[in-house]
C-alpha cells in the first residue's frame, strides 16, 4: 500500500511539476536534449486549432521560430509529425501587400525567409501566423498568437536533426511578432519581461515571467548585459585553485544554441593545463586517453571548480558542468573547444547546464545562479499527438549518433535574405573596429579561413534555395504544404 501511494505521489508531482503558475504569472515548459546524444536541448510548442505538437531547439542566439509543415519539398524525418497548417482553423499566411512584406520577401504573394547559419545550416520556406502555446499539454500554458516560419525547404543539421525545428529566443525575438515578444506582451498571463533557462543532464526547464527560485542552491549573481545583437557578457577572467588563466576573452555571448563553450587557442590550453596540473597533486582519480576525455567511474566531483569572472562577478564552472558524459559509460569530455587563435567567446550549453541563467530584460542582467535542474528525458513526454514519443532508450544506435562529434552545433545567423548581411552585434550606426573582438566567435569559426568557409557554405546554401524553391514553384505554388 506504501508503495502504491508513493507512485501515486511521483506520478502527481510529474504531472504538476513545471504547470503555469497562476499566481505568480510564470510560464513553464519542459526541455528535452542532452550534450552528447543531441548536442542541443529542446522545447515543445503546441500550435493551431486543434493542437499539433511540434519540438524546437531552444536558441538564444537567433530570433526565429520555424520548423517543417506537411509536404515540405526538403525536410527531414523528425521526432513530431511535420505541422499541417491545412488543419488549423486559426492559421493563416502572412500575404504580401503590394509585393510587399512587413518581413522577409514577398514570392508568389506570400512572404518569404531564408536563413543561413554558419556551421552550414539553412533553412527556407514561408511566415505564417498562428495560435500557440509553450510546453506540451499537461503545461497550460496560455496561447497567444505569434509570427512562426514553416519550411519548404531544410538543409544539413536541420536536416538530419531529431528535432522539428528551431526556436530562437535571441533579441531579435523581443520584438515585432515573434513568440517571445507576444508573451510578453500578454500582460494578463505575464507581468515581467524575464525569462531563465536551467539546464540538466537530460533536459530542464524553461521559464518565461520570471524564474524557479526553489531549484537554485546557491544564490543569484547578477551581470551587466553588454549592448548589441546578442546576449553579450563582459569575461575578464577564469581561475584554477586560485590562479588566473587568462583576462583576455575577447566578446562573449552566451548561447544555448551552441552545445559547447568555445574560447581561443591560448585560453583554451592553458585552461586544460590548469585543470590537469590540479589534478596531478589532488588525486582527481581515473586516467585520462586522448586528449579531452576521462575515464572517470566515480564522476568528476574531485576536479576542481572553475572560477568564471564576468567584471569582478565571481561565478562557478562545476566539473559536472565542464565535462560531459559519453552515454551511459564512465568516460567524461571537457565540453570547452579550441576555436582559433584569435577567437572571441561563446559560452555554449555546456557552460549552462547544472544552473539556472535568467535573462531580465527590464533591468538588462543577466542572472546566474547555481541549480538542481529537473531532468526530462524524451520517455517523459507526453504522448498527446499522432505519433508517440521517441524514447531515447529503445532508440537504436549508440549514444552520440545524433551528429558527428565534429559537428556540434555552433549556431549563429550567417545570412538572412530580408535584410541581405552578415549579422554582427555591431550597431549599424558604428564603424567596426578593426580588431577582430567586433564579431562574436561563432560567426568567425576557428580563423579567418573557417569565415571563408562559411561564406562560401552561405552562398551555395543560397544558390540550392533558390534553385530548388524555383524548381518546386510550378508544382507547389511555393507553399510547403498542397
Amino acid at each position: 500500500m506504501q508503495k502504491r501511494l508513493l507512485l501515486l505521489v511521483f506520478c502527481l508531482s510529474q504531472i504538476s511539476f513545471g504547470t503555469y503558475d497562476a499566481e505568480r504569472k510564470i510560464e513553464h515548459a519542459r526541455l528535452y536534449g542532452n550534450v552528447d546524444y543531441y548536442a542541443y536541448y529542446f522545447v515543445d510548442l503546441v500550435v493551431g486549432t486543434p493542437p499539433q505538437r511540434v519540438s524546437v531547439i531552444l536558441d538564444t542566439g537567433s530570433g526565429v521560430c520555424a520548423y517543417p509543415c506537411a509536404n515540405c519539398g526538403h525536410c527531414g524525418h523528425h521526432i513530431d509529425p511535420a505541422f499541417d497548417i491545412g488543419k488549423s482553423s486559426t492559421a493563416r499566411w502572412l500575404q504580401c501587400s503590394s509585393g510587399r512584406c512587413p518581413v522577409g520577401r514577398c514570392q508568389s504573394g506570400k512572404c518569404s525567409y531564408y536563413q543561413g547559419y554558419t556551421e552550414g545550416s539553412s533553412i527556407s520556406g514561408f511566415w505564417f501566423e498562428d495560435m500557440i502555446s509553450l510546453g506540451d499539454m499537461i503545461q497550460h500554458n496560455p496561447q497567444v498568437n505569434a509570427r512562426m516560419g514553416c519550411h519548404s525547404n531544410e538543409n544539413n543539421l536541420f536536416f538530419t536533426q531529431k528535432a522539428n525545428g528551431i526556436m530562437g529566443i535571441g533579441p531579435s525575438a523581443l520584438s515585432g511578432q515573434a513568440i517571445l515578444d507576444k508573451i510578453f506582451k500578454d500582460r494578463e498571463h505575464v507581468t515581467h519581461k524575464v525569462f531563465s533557462i536551467c539546464l540538466a543532464e537530460w533536459g530542464g526547464q524553461f521559464n518565461v515571467g520570471g524564474f524557479d527560485e526553489s531549484l537554485h542552491s546557491g544564490q543569484v549573481k547578477r551581470i551587466r548585459l553588454k549592448p548589441g545583437g546578442f546576449y553579450s557578457v563582459q569575461l575578464t577572467a577564469m581561475k584554477v585553485n586560485g590562479v588566473s588563466i587568462s583576462t583576455t576573452w575577447g566578446s562573449t555571448m552566451i548561447d544555448s544554441g551552441t552545445t559547447y563553450t568555445y574560447m581561443r587557442s591560448s585560453n583554451y590550453r592553458a585552461l586544460m593545463s590548469a585543470i590537469e596540473t590540479y589534478c596531478r597533486g589532488h588525486q582527481c582519480g581515473g586516467t585520462k586517453h586522448g586528449t579531452k576525455c576521462w575515464t572517470l567511474p566515480h564522476g568528476p566531483e574531485k576536479f576542481p571548480h572553475i572560477s568564471v569572472i564576468f567584471d569582478g562577478v565571481e561565478t562557478k564552472w562545476v566539473p559536472k558542468a565542464y565535462f560531459y558524459r559519453k552515454g551511459r559509460t564512465d568516460t567524461y569530455c571537457y565540453g570547452f573547444e579550441d576555436d582559433g587563435p584569435r577567437a572571441n567567446t561563446v559560452l555554449g550549453a555546456v557552460w549552462m547546464t547544472h544552473q539556472d541563467v535568467i535573462f531580465d530584460m527590464e533591468k538588462n542582467e543577466v542572472g546566474i545562479a547555481p541549480a538542481s535542474c529537473p531532468e526530462y528525458k524524451d520517455r517523459d513526454r507526453p504522448s498527446h499527438s499522432a505519433k508517440a514519443p521517441l524514447d531515447v532508450g529503445q532508440t537504436k544506435g549508440q549514444p552520440g549518433s545524433e551528429r558527428d562529434p565534429q559537428r556540434a552545433r555552433r549556431w549563429g545567423l550567417m545570412w538572412s535574405l530580408s535584410t541581405l548581411q552578415v549579422k554582427s552585434t555591431v550597431p549599424s550606426s558604428t564603424t567596426a573596429p578593426s580588431n577582430q573582438d567586433a564579431i562574436p566567435a561563432r560567426f568567425l569559426g576557428q580563423d579567418p579561413l573557417h569565415f571563408i568557409g562559411a561564406i562560401v557554405a552561405g552562398v551555395l546554401s543560397v544558390t540550392w534555395s533558390t534553385w530548388h524553391v524555383k524548381l518546386k514553384e510550378d508544382e507547389e505554388s511555393g507553399m510547403c504544404w498542397s
